[in-house]
């Protein structure tokens, strides 16, 4: 208690926290529990980690550290493992006390969050500093003064040694210690002295705009230090709202250690380029202590580890609590920054070591220049990716710090959010740009191990899976080739659009690099040419595209991206070309599209070649040195007078023999030019290209007529023919009287032949014949009320009518869309409903009444139709549902509403079809299980909840039930039979629920099931025994029981007959977040409502 009361006293009100549990396992007192803070909430005392077996797990884990390289500096995630850091939040009921709809809590219904291991070791962290650590403005006695100034560090710290941490009682802190202690041997092996001391900080942030001036932590007060490195402790960290990032300054800048006016360096926050590295939990940052660096502001508590490695026999003062001038993340406030070019000279990147984990790991390369595509381009990758968690994306900005501040996130809001952690950022001025190469160089410097690198340009946008499709792409490729050295690469085909209103074509072609000729400047320029037949594998390809290349990360090591050739443009990809075929590496184009290219330049604002920027000298310069490397001219100019490059922009200037055949920077030596040359059918020297070149190394046949091409950036670039990827959603085909009463006519021949078919299976059985009957009446008694719906649906500029989600029969939607959808105003709120109809006589009109009740209060709603029996199975519906699901997710932000809040509704069997596709989807994302029925993929974690009315969740049990009510065993075993076997249990959404795999509850959104008592169609204990499997497994579900209310008259009834609409207010207050208690006007006389009620069949 003492140490926590001492915490306090050192920090802001409003930033206090108290973790009980996991303070507890590090040896502080016991408190008592205090409310949770708002941004951090602590585990349960019965979720607390064994103090002894956490300590022992941490200490023991061996990381394995990437290269440091020419950034000097590397990142490593997941240092503290998910097993250990998951723990379940804490689940509020959906509804409050009295059956009144509540609010939903998303943020502590989403997902299950990873806490328990970092919130550990943050708590020890912060007993610990409740007992030994200084105010801001430490070290001010013995330092003279320097940092009084709590502005320019605003920390709280202190100093410990591993063996201090263990018998001060904190062992979790000395285990996460002895973990980076591990590395020391890793920093040997790639040059580093670190065979001296190792000192090291616990230090706190405390909010408040808590930050530390730009420093080195190896200066005059403490030279000896080689190494820095950080563990950060910080639970649901989001960079944009909390701030606190670590601005490295690794990339050199025309402001670098002179701020013109004699002062310190600019810094980030007014423009100067930096690498910024999240405080993310888990995550450990690895830099040399030259390197200058700062801490920007910090809104909430940010936690970390540091451990200062010194050189052997380096001088430095000890780690005691009175050491003057270390500071955490940093030592040396301001003065004149180290040189970049005196950093020790390192090898260039080389692949991770083997071993790697089984699924491989993906790294996207990105440099965007004020591009405001890249945005969305990052979310297509994660939201396209089949398995988004192994995709690490490193994205250069070259912006303006202030007007283009908007551009620099990654879209899709709380889709995205898991995510974020994932990106990899490093920021530049807009007028310090110096071309794509220099920023793909720097963009490399962020690979962080993984076994695979994609690089891409900012503005694309991906096929489903692409992930999955790249790897077995070229797996194919490198089996065809007999190497592993192949990269595959292409111009990808075009898609329309922008932002959110992007479509990307949905049956583009193939296509293959040619070479079109040489530019003024004895450049070579190529283009893509699209191919007459989609190849059955990936196609050899003579040429490389700089803007869509996957290979693996060996091409890092052995053609890294060259940082010394400043605005470089026309000339990249021959050049990369070269070095890659002339040390073994070949090129293959994919056979299906990968991705999709946004080729017109008018849609972006601004762009590297029109921005005024471009160093003409300097392109000059780049351009005769990539010719020295083509044409094999001798190192330094020899025949051709070259001028000597500029000045690297991230390193001192390479030597020449560096850029001579085995140099680093020049052609390799496993293939030489001539071979190359021959291979590829161009001359550099002699300007010339062959007819073979000019196809690709195909016959001319191969492809389609000219003009279907695309070609380098420049002027005159063409881009793909191709339908807009709304291909039938928004062909609007106006029909003559005649062609209209034709196709009603097709359409009516077309349901009696499977009226005619269904009658086949129901025989004449009389339960079933006086269930129609009762049908029949309960149909006319309602009939005013389905006169004014009827007129409403064919009459209401709301309504939208058979917009086509798919090709198949039936894949057709209603979209019913308030006055204020897509008018420039907030997004909506979205709505999918899936209607019943028993699986023979469903039809999407039957959700108009929820459609109106839900457009008139602000929400769009999609009515999804599927097909029925006996036009297709359950698995064909199962197939049109998850196809309209993922329509509607991907394509509703152009209709004005808000992806982020999508929630499913689905009643009677379009519930059991909604929930088992919502299940089938959520174990293939834990665990990359097949989805059921080949369906397509969406993530059901980019809902908001689901809805159940009146589902039909127990198959096996229903099955009985029904047959006594007239829907005979033998008819509903053929529909849910599946290549002519019964096969209840696998699509029963009750068994899929019980038999859910481990970690399925992290993808599943909080789910309402609402059932009548009287139901007589579907008994309630259906959505009773859903919601206890779902429990089961760990899934936020609540069940809410109606008493008196039949199967229909959520649905039907109680909208007709005027009051309250509980399904309405109940959706409405899920969607809203308000509760709502509505009072309609009656659509039809409420004794007819009842007589209704009485002859209800169902």
């Amino acid at each position: 208690m003492d140490d926590l009361a001492a915490l306090a006293a050192l920090l802001p009100d409003n930033v206090k926290r108290k973790i009980v549990s996991a303070a507890a396992a590090d040896g502080a007192s016991a408190v008592a529990a205090t409310p949770r803070s708002p941004r951090g909430a602590a585990p349960s005392a019965g979720a607390a980690v064994p103090p002894g077996a956490a300590a022992t797990a941490i200490a023991r884990r061996r990381l394995v550290l990437p290269l440091l390289g020419d950034a000097r500096a590397c990142v490593l995630d997941g240092a503290l493992s998910e097993g250990e850091a998951q723990a379940r939040a804490r689940r509020a009921p959906l509804l409050a006390a009295g059956g009144a709809p509540a609010p939903l809590r998303r943020t502590r219904l989403r997902r299950r969050r990873r806490r328990r291991a970092p919130q550990a070791v943050a708590a020890a962290a912060e007993a610990w500093l409740a007992a030994r650590g200084r105010r801001p403005g430490m070290g001010a006695a013995a330092a003279g003064g320097r940092w009084a100034d709590a502005a320019a560090r605003g920390d709280v710290a202190s100093w410990a040694s591993a063996d201090e941490l263990a018998a001060g009682g904190a062992p979790l802190l000395a285990a996460a210690v002895a973990m980076l202690d591990g590395l020391r041997s890793q920093l040997q092996q790639q040059g580093y002295d670190v065979g001296g001391r190792v000192s090291v900080q616990v230090a706190c942030y405390p909010g408040g705009g808590a930050r530390y001036v730009r420093h080195a932590d190896a200066s005059a007060a403490v030279p000896g230090r080689s190494v820095t490195a950080l563990l950060y402790l910080n639970l649901g960290w989001d960079p944009q709202r909390d701030g606190g990032a670590l601005a490295l300054y690794n990339a050199a800048h025309a402001t670098h250690g002179d701020s013109g006016g004699g002062g310190e360096p600019l810094g980030h926050l007014r423009g100067e380029p930096a690498t910024l590295v999240a405080p993310l939990a888990g995550r450990v940052l690895v830099f040399e202590a030259g390197l200058q660096h700062e801490v920007l502001p910090a809104h909430r508590h940010r936690y970390s580890i540091t451990a200062f490695f010194y050189a052997a026999g380096g001088a430095g003062s000890g780690g005691g609590a009175g050491a003057a001038g270390e500071g955490g993340e940093g030592g040396e406030r301001g003065g004149a920054a180290l040189p970049l070019a005196a950093a020790p000279p390192l090898p260039a990147p080389r692949a991770p070591p083997p071993g790697g984990p089984a699924a491989p790991r993906i790294f996207v390369s990105v440099a965007s220049f004020r591009d405001p595509e890249t945005q969305w381009t990052l979310r297509d990758l994660f939201r396209q990716a089949a398995r988004p968690e192994r995709v690490t994306v490193g994205v250069v900005w070259q912006v303006d710090p202030d007007a283009d501040a908007h551009l620099t996130r990654v879209a899709g809001g709380a889709s995205t959010a898991p995510f974020r952690h994932q990106v990899r950022e490093a920021r530049l001025h807009w007028r310090a740009a110096a071309g794509p190469v220099a920023a793909r160089a720097l963009a490399a410097a962020l690979w962080g191990g993984e076994e695979f690198v994609l690089q891409v340009d900012a503005h694309m946008r991906f096929a489903r899976h692409w992930d999955e499709l790249c790897l077995q792409q070229l797996a194919a490729a490198q089996a065809a080739a007999g190497s592993a050295r192949v990269s595959l690469s292409t111009y990808p085909p075009g898609y329309s659009g922008d932002g959110a209103a992007a479509a990307a074509p949905e049956d583009a072609p193939a296509t293959l690099l040619c070479a079109s000729g040489f530019d003024g400047d004895g450049l070579l320029r190529i283009r893509a040419r699209t191919l007459r037949r989609r190849p059955a594998g990936p196609v050899p390809s003579l040429f490389w595209a700089a803007g869509f290349s996957f290979a693996s990360s060996a091409w890092l090591a052995e053609v890294p991206y060259c940082p010394h050739l400043p605005h470089l443009f026309f000339g990249e990809e021959s050049y990369m070309l070269a070095r890659m075929a002339t040390r073994g590496w070949r090129v293959a184009a994919p056979a299906l599209p990968l991705a999709f290219h946004q080729w017109e330049r008018s849609a972006r604002a601004a762009s590297y070649q029109g921005s005024g920027c471009v160093d003409a000298a300097a392109r000059a310069a780049s351009q005769a040195r990539v010719l020295q490397v083509l044409r094999g001219e001798a190192a330094g100019g020899a025949g051709g007078g070259a001028p000597e490059p500029a000045p690297a922009p991230a390193a001192a200037p390479p030597c020449e023999a560096d850029w001579a055949p085995g140099g680093v920077w020049g052609l390799g030596t496993a293939v030489s030019l001539a071979e190359f040359e021959a291979a590829c059918g161009v001359s550099w020297a002699a300007r010339r290209v062959s007819e073979r070149a000019r196809h690709g190394g195909l016959d001319p046949g191969a492809f389609e007529p000219a003009g279907e091409e695309l070609g380098e950036l420049g002027g005159g670039a063409g881009r793909l023919h191709s339908i807009s990827g709304d291909s039938l959603a928004d062909l609007a085909v106006a029909l003559s009287p005649v062609q209209w009463v034709e196709a009603a006519v097709l359409k009516a021949w077309e349901l009696a032949g499977l009226a005619l078919r269904l009658w086949t299976y129901l025989r004449f059985g009389w339960l079933w014949l006086a269930q129609a009957a009762r049908l029949a009446l309960y149909a006319l008694f309602l009939l005013p009320g389905f006169l004014q719906m009827i007129h409403y649906y064919a009459t209401s500029p709301r309504v939208t009518r058979g917009v086509a989600y798919g090709r198949k029969p039936r894949q057709a939607l209603d979209l019913y869309l308030p006055k204020t959808a897509g008018a420039g105003g907030a997004a909506l709120p979205v709505v999918v409903f899936v209607t019943g109809g028993a699986w023979t006589i469903g039809y999407r009109a039957w959700g108009a009444l929820l459609g109106r009740r839900l457009c008139d209060a602000g929400v769009i709603t999609a009515c999804l139709d599927y097909r029925n029996f006996p036009q297709g199975s359950a698995l064909d519906m199962l197939e049109d549902v998850n196809t309209g699901i993922a329509w509607v997710l991907r394509k509703i932000e152009r209709r004005g509403g808000d992806p982020e809040r999508v929630w499913l509704v689905g009643q009677s069997a379009g519930g059991q079809l909604a929930m088992r596709a919502l299940l089938s989807q959520a174990a293939q994302a834990a665990t990359g299980a097949a989805v059921l029925g080949g369906a397509p993929l969406w993530h059901p974690a980019a809902l908001a909840g689901f809805v159940g009315v009146s589902g039909a969740y127990d198959l096996e049990g229903l099955a009985a039930h029904l047959h006594a009510r007239g829907l005979y065993k033998e008819l509903l075993d053929t529909i849910m039979s599946v290549d002519g076997r019964v096969a209840y249990e696998l699509l029963s959404p009750l068994h899929a629920a019980r038999a859910a795999p481990p970690g399925v509850a992290a993808f599943m959104p909080p789910v309402l099931l609402l059932h009548g008592t009287a139901d007589k169609s579907v008994p309630a204990s259906s959505s009773l025994l859903l919601s206890d499997a779902l429990s089961a497994a760990g899934v936020a579900s609540h069940v809410a029981l109606l008493p008196g209310k039949t199967h229909t008259d959520l649905l039907l009834e109680d909208g007709l007959g005027g009051g309250r609409d509980v399904l309405t207010d109940t959706i409405l207050a899920c969607v809203t977040q308000r509760e709502e208690v509505s009072d309609h006007p009656s659509m039809c006389p409420r004794g007819l409502v009842r007589l209704a009620s009485a002859v209800c069949p169902f």
